[in-house]
């Protein structure tokens, strides 16, 4: 946003995003690899799931290069994180562009180091659970509102209702193992709430839940 031209921008996105990431996402996963097949404790680790403790005694190998190794990683995450929280905050400024910016984008950062610093961010699997669930219903909806539309004809005035609903309901669906504990699993919880969705979307929309679009000459006027 304050750069100073398009090589800036790219530089940034370079360094500070993709290069971090592979420090702190594929190097650490590297290690951890490493580590498992040398310590056995940090295998069993591993297989429990606690991908975070077995990311700090992995570190742990490393002798007396261990603090600069934590370093290492830690200055890494710093850019990614920053990343995130702003294309998060960025989603929910477009959403309820009433909201501040600055302040949604240190809560979503903070949110985001919370669950790192507590482990809850290291139950790997239940994370991504989750993550299909949610993106799953999004396709849904944007398949449904394309096909509806017979292509993207712009944004859509005020909130969209019917998607909004239609994309809660796909949420239920995809999460119903997770919140049961496998009693009402299906396997798949990321196609089938992506069909439910797009089926909720038809018929909410059918009911008048969806507005009209707004051109681009509209947006700018207004």
């Amino acid at each position: 946003m304050n750069s100073r031209n398009e090589n800036d921008v790219a530089l940034g996105g370079f360094f500070g995003v993709t290069v971090a990431a592979i420090v702190a996402g594929f190097l650490a996963i590297l290690a951890i690899a490493g580590a498992s097949g040398k310590n056995p404790e940090i295998a069993a680790l591993v297989s429990d799931g606690k991908v975070f403790d077995a990311f700090f005694a992995s570190i742990a190998e490393t002798g007396g290069l261990a603090k600069v190794s934590a370093w290492v990683f830690v200055i890494a995450c710093i850019c990614p994180t920053g990343f995130c929280a702003f294309l998060a905050s960025n989603a929910f400024a477009t959403m309820l562009p009433k909201l501040p910016r600055i302040p949604m984008t240190l809560v979503a950062g903070g949110i985001g180091v919370i669950l790192a610093a507590t482990g809850i961010a290291s139950n790997l699997v239940g994370f991504f659970l989750m993550v299909g669930a949610a993106f799953g219903p999004i396709a849904g909806v944007m398949l449904a509102d394309y096909i509806r539309s017979s292509g993207w004809n712009g944004p859509r005035k005020g909130i969209n209702w019917a998607g909004y609903i239609a994309w809660a309901f796909g949420l239920v669906l995809g999460l119903l193992g997770l919140i049961t504990k496998g009693r009402f699993g299906y396997g798949l919880e990321s196609l089938i709430p992506m069909v439910a969705a797009a089926a909720a979307y038809f018929v909410l929309a059918g009911f008048g839940l969806e507005p009209e679009t707004l051109s681009l000459e509209q947006k700018k006027e207004a």
